[in-house]
């Protein structure tokens, strides 16, 4: 996935209200950050899965990142 896809995501996952995210089980926001994203661009079939495996390695790097906003995700 490159970089500008991860800045896609990572900008999704910044104007999500922290409840939304925080409120999901794994499967749940995989599914919501990927119809997020596909509202702004139409991913192919491998953007598609190697973002859904990119969401679900770093679930708790999401949930962390919006319980502590000070945290700084590169």
């Amino acid at each position: 996935m490159d970089a500008s896809l991860l800045r896609l995501l990572w900008s999704a996952i910044e104007e999500t209200p922290t409840h939304l995210l925080t409120g999901m089980d794994a499967s749940g926001l995989c599914q919501y950050l990927l119809s997020k994203v596909e509202t702004r661009i139409c991913l192919d079939d491998g953007q598609h899965q190697a973002m859904q495996a990119y969401i679900a390695s770093h679930t708790h790097l999401i949930w962390e990142s919006r319980e502590s906003p000070n945290m700084c995700v590169a």
